[in-house]
């Protein structure tokens, strides 16, 4: 799944807490920031549909 994202807030800390975040989920197999909208694009490794819901 490529899966784009737009942060509310775009303070350091919110970003920096963002960014942590994504390093420990182990579905996200890349991660681009970006200038602009979307904030990012994160490639998202699932085998099915249901395992992206919960994720």
């Amino acid at each position: 799944m490529l899966l784009t994202v737009e942060m509310a807030v775009q303070d350091k800390a919110t970003i920096e807490a963002f960014e942590a975040a994504v390093v420990e989920l182990d579905e996200v197999v890349h991660c681009l920031r970006l200038f602009g909208q979307p904030d990012y694009l994160l490639w998202v490794a699932v085998p099915d549909l249901e395992t992206y819901e919960r994720f």
